[in-house]
C-alpha cells in the first residue's frame, strides 16, 4: 500500500500555472466555437424551421403538443420549456429538422420493408444443402513440434 508520504511531488509550482493555462485556454476555445455554431444556427434557424415544415409538419406540432402537455401538468415546468425553447431557438430548430428527416426515413424503409413483406417482391430460389460434419484433428502441441 502507498502511503502519501511516499509520493514524491515537486514544489515547482510553474506546472501547475501552465497546467491551468491550457485548460483556461481550452475551455474559452470550446466556448468559441460554441457560440460560432450557435449564430450560425441562429441565422439559418428560419430556413431550417421552413424545411422541417416541407418535409414532415407534424414534427412541429407533435412538439408544440408536448409542450403544451407539459403545461398542463406541471406549470412551471412548462413554462421553463418555453422559455427555454424561445432562448435556444436554433437549436431546437436543428433538432426538429433532423427528427423530421429520421421519420422521413423511417417511412420510407417502412414502405419497402411492406412492400417486400406484402409478396410484390421477389424471392431468391435456394436448394439446401446436406451438411457434413468434419472431424478436428486433436494432436498436441508435442506431436507438432518433434526433433527428428
Amino acid at each position: 500500500m502507498i502511503r502519501r508520504s511516499d509520493i514524491k511531488v515537486s514544489g515547482n509550482p510553474f506546472n501547475l500555472i501552465i497546467g491551468l493555462f491550457i485548460i483556461i485556454v481550452f475551455l474559452f476555445g470550446l466556448f468559441r466555437l460554441a457560440s460560432f455554431v450557435y449564430r450560425i444556427l441562429a441565422a439559418v434557424s428560419p430556413v431550417l424551421l421552413i424545411a422541417t415544415a416541407i418535409i414532415d409538419h407534424t414534427v412541429i406540432t407533435d412538439y408544440a403538443k408536448r409542450i403544451g402537455n407539459l403545461i398542463k401538468r406541471n406549470p412551471w415546468l412548462g413554462v421553463g420549456a418555453v422559455a427555454l425553447t424561445i432562448v435556444a431557438f436554433p437549436l431546437v430548430a436543428a433538432f426538429l429538422l433532423s427528427r423530421a428527416i429520421s421519420r422521413k426515413n423511417s417511412k420510407k424503409q417502412e414502405a419497402n420493408f411492406q412492400r417486400y413483406d406484402s409478396g410484390a417482391g421477389e424471392w431468391i430460389n435456394y436448394e439446401e444443402l446436406e451438411s457434413k460434419t468434419k472431424t478436428p484433428n486433436y494432436r498436441s502441441y508435442d506431436e507438432d513440434h518433434l526433433v527428428q
